[in-house]
């Protein structure tokens, strides 16, 4: 008696692929935007105006010594 060994495709999915593809486009979107919004530029600019007296504050330390 022979058996023969039974071959299993360990493949992922095609919509799961998809799905995190589109994920991780998203999340990098966002990111970049969220950088961007600190640094003045993009929807998320306002965040700009939060973050300069930090930075300026942090600035100023860093000449003083």
């Amino acid at each position: 008696m022979t058996t023969t060994p039974v071959k299993t495709s360990s493949r992922t999915p095609p919509h799961v692929v998809a799905y995190r593809s589109v994920t991780a486009t998203i999340a990098v979107l966002l990111l970049l935007s969220f950088g961007f919004g600190l640094a003045g530029y993009g929807p998320f600019s306002p965040l700009h105006s939060l973050v300069s007296p930090v930075t300026h504050a942090l600035h100023l330390d860093r000449i003083q010594g």
